[in-house]
């Protein structure tokens, strides 16, 4: 539901609809973001090595089984601060933001 809209916004926060993060040598990037309740956060692997997004509530898969190229999107409906890690690599961690 909703109107779409084709109007491209080319600021570089993207507001109301969806935020990316990458993953790249062997971190989150960026590894902190913030998004409004019913945001989509799209996770991209743009490593040579496997990785995974992992938290308490929501998770990619498989340890590693994101692969070059490969893609995760969660949505965040509540409001709060939700941390996540690639389970595969010790230290390699994130966190969302929900207002």
């Amino acid at each position: 539901g909703g109107a779409a809209t084709t109007e491209e916004q080319a600021a570089p926060e993207a507001s109301g609809g969806s935020t990316e993060v990458s993953m790249k040598d062997i971190k989150f990037d960026p590894g902190e973001v913030t998004v409004n309740a019913g945001d989509t956060v799209t996770w991209v692997n743009d490593d040579s090595v496997g990785h995974d997004v992992t938290a308490d509530g929501f998770k990619s898969g498989e340890p590693g089984e994101m692969q070059n190229g490969d893609t995760f999107e969660h949505t965040f409906d509540e409001a709060g601060t939700f941390d996540y890690v690639c389970s595969v690599h010790p230290g390699m961690d994130g966190s969302v933001t929900v207002e």
